[in-house]
């Protein structure tokens, strides 16, 4: 039952979460991380903002039309290519100030560009949807593409059901790493008993493992089977900033002393999860 995600489709939420990004240049994947590409779109070795607007604009697009990745390429290549971000080049870092010889603009970096930002923002849309959802069908089902492609963890993962607050999903929402094809299906009572389940599965043991960035020097726990910088749930960190504030605005009708104690217990909440 697996199933890849079709990008020729543009469902709204997807196309709403990409377009509430900011911009953010870096010099390198690992200046941001989790959370950070929920709230910012980012190119590594692209630090002109004109440019890298523009390429936001070309995703946008790739998401909104349902660009197929050629599509992508012939559209974005041309202009990377006239703006000299193309090939190899020196380019100064600017944490360090070393000048390094990096790559800039290539096939395989425009299709990573492709890949990673129309799968994170097809999986914050639909993830939106599955909360929306969950009254009717609580379960959500791990599917990955099962080839020779297929990682061993994620095979691993293929057909497990879990509920959809399942703390699990807080770390392997896909995709799950670099050129991660799996995605989530959202199953219901009735979907649960076709596939001969009374319930959902136990959750599957979460091996984490160091993983020491080097750009910052520090440590933090990673999945075993999820790639370092994945191990997010996309658009969930705005879904709850936007919970936050609602909750901030509506608390303003309340009586004062009962609105005092509310926003320090909700401004103490933030700051736990932080």
């Amino acid at each position: 039952m697996a199933l890849g995600v079709n990008f020729t489709l543009a469902p709204e939420r997807a196309v709403e979460f990409f377009r509430a990004k900011g911009l953010n240049a870096s010099f390198a994947w690992q200046d941001m991380l989790h959370e950070e590409h929920d709230r910012a779109f980012t190119v590594a070795k692209m630090l002109d903002l004109d440019l890298l607007a523009d390429v936001q604009e070309t995703v946008d697009r790739a998401i909104s039309e349902g660009w197929t990745r050629q599509r992508f390429r012939e559209e974005l290549e041309p202009e990377l290519v006239r703006r000299g971000w193309w090939g190899r080049a020196e380019m100064r870092d600017p944490a360090t100030g070393e000048i390094q010889d990096v790559q800039l603009g290539s096939v395989r970096r425009l299709d990573t560009i492709y890949d990673t930002n129309l799968r994170t923002a097809y999986s914050a849309g639909h993830w939106e949807r599955i909360q929306d959802n969950q009254a009717t069908a609580p379960y959500v089902m791990y599917s990955a593409v099962l080839d020779a492609r297929t990682r061993a963890q994620h095979r691993a993962w293929n057909g497990k059901v879990l509920r959809a607050d399942d703390p699990w999903w807080k770390t392997h929402t896909p995709p799950n790493g670099w050129n991660c094809r799996c995605t989530v299906i959202q199953l219901s009572d009735r979907d649960l008993a076709r596939l001969g389940k009374k319930g959902p599965d136990k959750t599957p043991a979460s091996t984490d493992r160091d993983w020491t960035n080097p750009r910052t020097g520090e440590v933090v726990r990673v999945p075993v089977g999820v790639d370092p910088g994945f191990g997010y749930a996309p658009g969930a960190s705005t879904r709850v900033a936007e919970s936050d504030a609602l909750a901030r605005e509506k608390a303003q009708g309340a009586p004062p002393e009962l609105r005092a104690a509310f926003l320090e217990w909700l401004d103490a909440t933030i700051a736990r999860r932080r």
